[in-house]
């Protein structure tokens, strides 16, 4: 049976987040508390690294949460975690190849299903923030709008033209990789 995260309880979303979870990453500061969070909810957790015994891998171990080696940019590395998971919360972004990189993984996905005929919960997180010009040289963890540093203005709308608007009509996806 499915459980709903305290987090998300609290939240009153009605998100209900599946037993297994595998985390693409959980060593940076964002992706432990998610790891950390679903963990808490009891969830199997498992985070993929590159190295099992590194210090940042062993910080979320500490919390309950299974290292497995592997290598995002690199899908059979990873492959297994992804079929025997209920959800797979996408939390890194392969700075080099983003695209490509993502592609990978949806495309593992899809396979995974194909194979077992089960369908798994993806979450896709990114972890940046555009606020626009602030006046602040440097901006912590704090979001402006809440925090002692001052909000940006609002960014002006780009006219468009009608031709270049047309171009842009949604293409409907052939077929969804996500059923979150």
């Amino acid at each position: 049976m499915p459980r709903q995260a305290p987090c998300l309880r609290r939240l009153a979303l009605p998100l209900e987040i599946p037993v297994t979870t595998f985390v693409t990453v959980a060593t940076c500061y964002a992706c432990t508390h998610i790891a950390t969070a679903l963990r808490r909810a009891s969830h199997t957790d498992l985070s993929l690294t590159r190295d099992t015994s590194s210090p940042r891998a062993r910080a979320p171990a500490a919390a309950g949460i299974r290292p497995v080696a592997g290598d995002i940019t690199d899908p059979d590395t990873y492959r297994h975690h992804v079929e025997d998971a209920d959800t797979v919360v996408h939390t890194v972004l392969d700075m080099n190849y983003p695209v490509g990189t993502d592609t990978k993984l949806f495309a593992k996905l899809r396979a995974a299903q194909d194979r077992t005929g089960r369908t798994r919960h993806l979450i896709y997180t990114t972890g940046v923030s555009s606020y626009g010009r602030t006046g602040i040289s440097l901006l912590d963890e704090e979001p402006p709008g809440q925090s002692r540093q001052p909000a940006a203005p609002s960014p002006q709308p780009s006219p468009i033209s009608p031709a270049t608007a047309d171009s842009l009509s949604p293409t409907p996806p052939s077929r969804s990789t996500t059923a979150a």
